[in-house]
């Protein structure tokens, strides 16, 4: 075969090589890496907290808890299933800020047994360990006999510290944590990279044949369930909660349709026990004016939610879930997949 400059040749093409060394030992030493760069990163956080003081420290997990709540449970919530689990999950990122408000700083006093102090006579600046200690007390009764006991008190240890130490350990842990954030994400990349469709997720364009199966499934499920509702309306309040039908009972039979995912945003909005309003509902859970009059009045008419006052004498005319309701969205008896 003729060839123009070795254009042409006979040759080997190289796609790569698979081996123990690339298959095993570079991805545990890259795995080993983010290992030690996230204790790294741990370590410049309780250093740079240390640094900041207790107070310091309380104020901001303060308001990070009123404004990273929500994302926490948003979060927390996607990994549960049961309905309990959600709405335990949903229902702390009601008093979860308000129950750190007032308990953190004593969690804190805890977790961080120091202080600082400043001398503004001397312009001395101290570390004070807080310790307690058991020390001999000597006292006299009344008789003026000598008693000897032993008792709990503060033994502190003051240690005399530059302002200048304090301020260079917070700028110091804050370039460690940048540093850190850069090299987590260069392995976490690195150690993507040996695995097909891991080093670029195809998924943010809706393209990763990883879930091709499971949201086959999905499109499987009718996009609009009709739940057909039959209500027991009870004679005697007595009754109420009771199993059977007694006589003065009333069954009402009720067809509700809604898509699959306003069911479900319903269901969310019934375990967090929030007031389903019509405001709350169509701006925050993407319901438009008719579609939620529609499914609300089919849920009112079958039990499932009741009118709340009627806007006379200062009470707020609205809408909320019974306790047969929330039972209902709590069991998801409207989901026919399960």
């Amino acid at each position: 075969m003729m060839s123009l400059s070795g254009f042409g040749q006979a040759g080997e093409r190289l796609s790569g090589k698979r081996d123990v060394e690339g298959e095993v030992k570079l991805p545990a030493w890259q795995a080993l890496a983010m290992v030690i760069t996230a204790l790294i990163a741990f370590a410049a956080i309780m250093a740079m907290g240390a640094a900041m003081g207790r107070s310091v420290v309380f104020i901001l997990s303060v308001l990070a808890a009123f404004m990273l709540t929500d994302r926490a449970t948003e979060w927390l919530g996607r990994f549960a299933r049961h309905p309990r689990m959600i709405a335990l999950i949903y229902g702390a990122e009601a008093w979860f800020p308000w129950v750190w408000l007032v308990v953190g700083l004593f969690v804190l006093r805890v977790l961080m047994p120091f202080d600082w102090a400043f001398n503004s006579d001397t312009g001395e600046h101290f570390l004070v360990l807080l310790r307690y200690a058991d020390q001999t007390v000597y006292s006299y009764d009344a008789t003026g006999l000598l008693i000897e006991s032993t008792q709990t008190l503060p033994l502190n240890k003051i240690v005399n510290i530059g302002i200048a130490f304090r301020v260079g350990a917070v700028g110091l842990s804050v370039a460690v944590l940048l540093a850190t954030g850069v090299a987590w994400r260069h392995f976490k990349n690195e150690l993507d990279a040996f695995y097909p469709m891991k080093a670029i997720d195809p998924s943010m364009a809706g393209s990763d044949p990883r879930e091709w199966k499971r949201r086959r499934k999905i499109e499987e499920r009718p996009s609009s369930v009709t739940v057909h509702v039959e209500t027991v309306m009870r004679g005697k309040a007595s009754d109420v909660g009771a199993a059977g039908v007694f006589p003065g009972d009333q069954i009402v039979y009720s067809d509700i349709a809604a898509t699959r995912e306003q069911w479900e945003l319903v269901t969310s909005v019934a375990l967090r026990r929030v007031s389903p309003t019509e405001a709350r509902m169509i701006e925050e859970h993407d319901f438009s004016a008719n579609e939620w009059r529609t499914m609300r009045d089919g849920m009112v008419a079958s039990g499932l939610m009741e009118a709340q006052g009627n806007g006379e004498h200062g009470a707020n005319a609205g809408y909320d879930f019974t306790d047969a309701g929330r039972e209902f969205f709590k069991r998801r008896k409207w989901d026919r997949s399960k």
